[in-house]
């Protein structure tokens, strides 16, 4: 149908759903790769520490040893805290990312077909027809895609 109605506009569909690939894959994909492996070594190494000052509980009373496990333990705390905020502060900027990108397929099919209109070779309903199979186009895509893994 977008074919018929204009073979440029399958070209914009292509070099966006382009665009969009790689803006999601190299902008936030080796961002989010970063952040999950440091997630989850930073997440061991607080395990690590509570098993050690579990194992080792009678040891660290007797040698009054507590306030110095205690800040070791709120300082890998607060290092997995600061990693939590970074992948928080990533997975919002995809969302504002995907949103404002999901927008724009109101938006090209109009400025594609704009010259033809104002040439008087199209009418104004083939725009709207054009932008929802447009948008239908590249919302079947998403929904076909793979959905990523959710860590914990």
């Amino acid at each position: 149908m977008l074919w018929s109605i204009s073979p440029p506009l399958v070209l914009a569909l292509l070099i966006y759903t382009l665009i969009g690939s790689v803006g999601i894959f190299c902008i936030f994909g080796s961002a989010l790769k970063t952040l999950t492996f440091q997630s989850l070594k930073v997440e061991a190494n607080l395990r690590f520490c509570l098993v050690r000052v579990r194992e080792h509980a009678e040891s660290i009373a007797f040698f009054r040893g507590g306030p110095a496990e205690e800040a070791v333990s709120l300082l890998r705390l607060s290092e997995l805290m600061q990693v939590a905020r970074k992948i928080i502060v990533a997975e919002r900027s995809i969302g504002i990312f995907q949103n404002l990108f999901e927008h724009l397929t109101f938006l090209i099919p109009g400025l594609v077909i704009a010259p033809r209109y104002f040439g008087g070779e199209v009418e104004f309903g083939v725009i709207a027809q054009a932008s929802t199979a447009f948008h239908q186009v590249s919302v079947r895509n998403r929904q076909a895609a793979p959905r990523p893994l959710q860590t914990s």
